[in-house]
């Protein structure tokens, strides 16, 4: 074991009583639960890095497993929070906008997401959701989106979908919307946060 000081371990170490960062072999790195910082938490404490780990999406550890986070995007109040229900009950992590404006404020702050599951007819602008995703590019390069709308979809519409995409039609079940979204973030790309 090696002295790391009081900076924070890399991926996979351990503090251990001593005051000492141990690397973990990966398959104790692979059960990690949250995250926790062991120089305030003291000996015994770990701290992952599983942004760093997979590469891919930032998943946050939850229960022993991992989960994506999801931006929802609807203006019908009941649907959006019978959505949030569905993806949480899952165990997707949730943030959620009933309008475009606050969409691409939440996509333009910090917080990460995985994916954007949004209404593409936003009020009374009937391709609103178009445009966010088309303008979540700016902030999220490859962020996949889903897409739901209870109208029919056009050549124009499908046109301008974004490259990483799925469609679900209104009214959906729980089924087919935790089906879409699995579906689409297994065939999304890596892609910055």
């Amino acid at each position: 074991m090696r002295r790391m000081g009081t900076d924070r371990p890399t991926l996979g170490q351990e503090l251990d009583h001593t005051g000492h960062w141990r690397v973990l072999p990966w398959r104790d790195v692979s059960h990690c639960c949250d995250r926790v910082d062991p120089v305030q938490g003291g000996a015994g404490h770990r701290w992952w890095n599983l942004d760093a780990m997979l590469g891919l999406y930032s998943y946050r550890a939850k229960q022993g497993r991992l989960v994506a986070v999801v931006l929802i995007v609807e203006d019908d109040t009941q649907v959006r929070l019978l959505a949030e229900a569905v993806l949480q009950g899952a165990g997707y992590e949730t943030r959620s906008a009933s309008t475009r404006a606050e969409a691409q404020a939440l996509l333009a702050s910090d917080q990460p997401f995985d994916a954007l599951f949004t209404d593409i007819s936003l009020f009374d602008e009937r391709e609103a959701g178009l445009d966010l995703a088309e303008a979540a590019g700016a902030y999220r390069a490859n962020l996949p989106v889903l897409y739901a709308t209870a109208r029919g979809i056009t050549d124009h519409m499908l046109r301008r979908f974004v490259r990483c995409n799925a469609f679900v039609a209104k009214p959906y079940n729980r089924q087919q919307l935790l089906t879409a979204l699995a579906n689409l973030l297994k065939q999304a790309p890596t892609r910055d946060r």
